[in-house]
């Protein structure tokens, strides 16, 4: 099941809490931050399908975050906090900017509840599927445990021509990722201490000295803006997807490559 990202703009506590607890127990990752300029650089790295703001915030304003907003990720549905005095304001955002709906404060928690649920339906109803890691993962990863030594992980990784590789503990559960990158660490470290003429890599070196032990994964609903996302902010070219505790595949930059110019050229034919 799709689990939204819900991002809550607002520097008063008591309204967070408030929110949080309308929102508590749907299918919502819920996050908030206290101002226009923490909510552009939390949606920078954050799945975010619903922003729900304050009109009064320090800095920029409610309407001029939703305005930047609207321009720089317009699938973002928005719903606009506001106080009385602040009606008129908020119904020319709706007719000028991508907000679904306003609040006046004190608002009312049904009506709050159902406008959230029916948001989230039309925006779903009205976008096209996204490709997910379901749709692009290798089923079938190449793996290999964690008391081989490097110079088997380079030799698998040129015979399968690939970049990364899980490491499984003895037991099958996922302790590491050795990549390309590591290989090429090992390499220039090594570079100048064997003699004139040889390489190679030590036999005696175990993978677990060089792996990455703290591993990025995901699950097979992400999306391919999130893996983006996920490859470019992390500098990461691997992925493992693991579902219940359990490898199920794994995403490599080719395959989200292939993807976005796949979609890209499908878009171009509509």
């Amino acid at each position: 099941m799709m689990r939204y990202g819900v991002l809550i703009v607002d520097d008063d506590e008591a309204v967070v809490h408030s929110l949080m607890r309308v929102l508590h127990g749907a299918d919502y990752d819920i996050a908030s931050v206290t101002n226009g300029e923490e909510a552009l650089a939390y949606i920078q790295s954050h799945k975010v399908d619903l922003m729900i703001s304050d009109y009064k915030l320090s800095g920029m304003n409610g309407i001029d975050l939703l305005e930047t907003v609207h321009k720089k990720h317009p699938g973002i549905v928005a719903i606009l906090l506001t106080g009385q005095a602040d009606v008129q304001i908020a119904a020319d955002a709706v007719n000028r900017l991508s907000l679904y709906k306003f609040f006046v404060k004190p608002w009312d928690n049904n009506e709050l509840q159902v406008a959230v649920k029916e948001a989230f339906r039309k925006h779903t109803a009205s976008r096209p599927t996204e490709v997910t890691a379901a749709d692009i993962m290798s089923k079938f990863p190449v793996t290999i445990k964690e008391n081989t030594p490097l110079a088997a992980a380079a030799e698998l990784m040129m015979r399968f021509k690939i970049s990364g590789m899980p490491v499984l503990s003895l037991s099958g559960a996922l302790t590491g990722i050795i990549t390309a990158t590591d290989l090429f660490r090992v390499m220039g470290e090594q570079e100048g201490k064997a003699p004139s003429g040889t390489a190679s890599f030590a036999e005696d070196v175990n993978i677990t000295e060089v792996m990455a032990r703290r591993v990025e994964t995901i699950n097979k609903e992400t999306t391919l803006r999130e893996i983006i996302r996920l490859m470019f902010n992390k500098n990461i070219h691997t992925i493992p997807v693991v579902e219940g505790g359990e490898l199920i595949g794994i995403v490599g930059r080719r395959d989200v490559l292939n993807a976005y110019y796949r979609s890209s050229r499908e878009s171009k034919n509509r």
